[in-house]
């Protein structure tokens, strides 16, 4: 619509009017993720007048899916910025040389190296790659933990991340699939919204699941029941059932109690809750369990309180952490656990040691420059997580540029691998 009225004579000259009355300049910022329409859009309004900056990164265009138009592409005849001054900063202020080093080989523009001028410029902290084929998932997230703790990095800026979700550590992140009894529906809830690493989506459904849990315990509500029209024909608030759901989740105790000793404990808790708000609840009895041994998380497979997810402060997609910066980050690139094929991982790792960052198309030099920007999220520490045959052509890749990296053996040692 932007774009329609401002392409249009007769009301283009009033817009321009009000553009350049209310705004001294405008600055867009992630530049690089404009589509056609965006550049389109941006070329009126400077016809029309109005000083504008471009601010971007080409090695950080993420978005192909969405056919973003490249900034590296505006030099198209139809756009009349492509005259305006272009200045290039070569100064990093986030990470540590060796971290800019790493990206440099990543970039699919013809961009210097950084050159880091941060308070962690001088860090000689070395890439750590950490395989992942044969080896628990606890197991290569433990070591990465590890090396955080090394560096005394908090656990709040460790942050574990990949290109597609599925590929992420279902230790931290759980699983999608909601349980359907209902004992384990409450304990999966519980995990996932006490869990660091699950996705904003997740985490919704998890609290749904929760509050749809405390309306059937307190009034036996059918299950397929919008929320909305639960709370109305109860006349309970929005407002007092969320925080229920809080109060639930500080209070519910640990996964790592018995299934029969947890049922119990919640089931008291939610008679209290209904008690605070002068609610008789129909539930009165605990809820069933398949097995009384073992921990309540076992029942659902996921939200260890003693696993290596608490030693994790946060998990995601490269696309979803884009913009955030850590002091440690962990790279999964599968396939995770095992040495198989992985088409689009092989053709990745293959043109990034190979040099040939924008000679296998468009979807493997996107692919660079999502593993360009998930790197570049650290500040301090970058870890790769890779099947064998992966870390050994990035191992030796490195070795040859001159970057510093660790290996981890699986027995737990390491191999040093220092410039040449």
């Amino acid at each position: 619509m932007a774009l329609y009225l401002l392409a249009r004579s007769n009301r283009r000259d009033r817009i321009a009017k009000v553009l350049r009355a209310r705004f001294a300049e405008i600055v867009i910022d992630e530049a690089q993720d404009c589509s056609r329409e965006d550049l389109q859009l941006v070329d009126l309004i400077r016809k029309a007048g109005v000083p504008l900056l471009l601010v971007g990164d080409p090695d950080q265009s993420i978005y192909g899916f969405r056919e973003s138009h490249r900034l590296e592409d505006r030099s198209h005849p139809s756009f009349t910025f492509a005259i305006a001054p272009d200045h290039r900063l070569s100064h990093n202020w986030r990470s540590t040389q060796i971290i800019c080093d790493l990206a440099h080989t990543l970039r699919t523009s013809d961009a210097p190296p950084d050159i880091a001028t941060g308070p962690y410029h001088a860090e000689a902290n070395p890439v750590v790659l950490i395989p992942t084929t044969k080896r628990r998932e606890s197991e290569w997230v433990g070591n990465f933990a590890e090396e955080a703790e090394r560096l005394s990095v908090p656990v709040q800026q460790r942050l574990v991340v990949a290109h597609a979700n599925s590929a992420l550590p279902k230790g931290i992140t759980g699983t999608r699939r909601v349980p359907t009894a209902k004992l384990d529906r409450l304990i999966w809830a519980t995990a996932v919204l006490r869990s660091p690493g699950a996705s904003t989506r997740q985490q919704e459904l998890a609290g749904r699941s929760l509050r749809e849990a405390v309306l059937d315990h307190w009034y036996g509500a059918p299950p397929d029941e919008p929320e909305s029209v639960g709370l109305a024909r109860h006349r309970l608030t929005d407002l007092e059932l969320r925080l229920v759901q809080q109060s639930l989740i500080r209070n519910l105790p640990s996964l790592s109690t018995p299934p029969r000793e947890w049922s119990r404990s919640a089931c008291k808790l939610l008679r209290d809750e209904a008690a605070r708000l002068g609610i008789e609840p129909k539930t009165t009895r605990a809820y069933p369990c398949r097995h009384s041994k073992g921990a309540a998380w076992e029942l659902v497979g996921f939200g260890d309180p003693t696993s290596a997810r608490t030693a994790i402060g946060r998990a995601g997609t490269v696309h979803g952490v884009k913009g955030q910066e850590v002091d440690a980050v962990l790279v999964v690139i599968p396939p995770i656990g095992t040495d198989k094929e992985d088409n689009r991982s092989d053709r990745l790792i293959e043109a990034w040691t190979a040099g040939a960052v924008t000679g296998d198309g468009p979807e493997t030099a996107e692919a660079l420059r999502v593993l360009y920007v998930a790197v570049t999220r650290a500040r301090r520490l970058v870890a790769l997580a890779l099947s064998d045959r992966h870390l050994n052509a990035v191992e030796s890749f490195l070795a040859e540029r001159g970057i510093p990296c660790r290996t981890v053996n699986d027995n737990g040692g390491e191999q040093i691998m220092l410039p040449l």
